[in-house]
């Protein structure tokens, strides 16, 4: 009987522990997250909630009004030097009862600008790399790790 208790002082020191680091994990990623400032007024139809970044990531959530939905939203992502990091289109397809969110992978986020446009954009996330912009770089290091098997 004094072994099951022990048992179960461990397991419960176990979870204790599980739900304390859960706690401070929640608190340090909360107390991370800082909100960018918009460098131009909103346009009309649309109301973003929040956009918040850390050092690496960021999101943003919003609403667009039912007049603006045929239209795309491209939000530009600027750095604290102004210089331009990258770009996220929302697509008409994307949007759920004219509500939106989406997180980003940008590092030092400190400002975002909005557009408004009719056309379809070649590339949709400017964050994202395609495998096609490193294809020299894999066959290279292909040969390489080859070389030393």
């Amino acid at each position: 009987m004094k072994r099951l208790k022990t048992y179960a002082i461990y397991i419960l020191i176990l979870v204790l522990f599980f739900v304390f680091s859960r706690i401070l994990i929640f608190i340090g990623l909360n107390n991370t997250y800082k909100n960018i400032e918009i460098k131009q007024p909103i346009p009309e139809g649309l109301s973003i909630s929040s956009a918040k970044a850390t050092s690496v990531n960021g999101e943003v959530k919003g609403k667009i009004s039912e007049e603006l939905n045929s239209k795309y939203v491209k939000f530009n992502f600027y750095t604290d030097i102004d210089t331009l990091a990258g770009s996220y289109y929302i697509t008409p397809s994307e949007l759920e009862n004219g509500n939106f969110e989406f997180y980003f992978k940008l590092n030092y986020i400190k400002s975002y600008s909005i557009e408004l446009t009719d056309e379809e954009p070649e590339i949709l996330h400017s964050d994202s790399f395609s495998l096609q912009e490193f294809k020299g770089y894999l066959i290279v290091s292909a040969l390489l790790a080859l070389m030393f098997i």
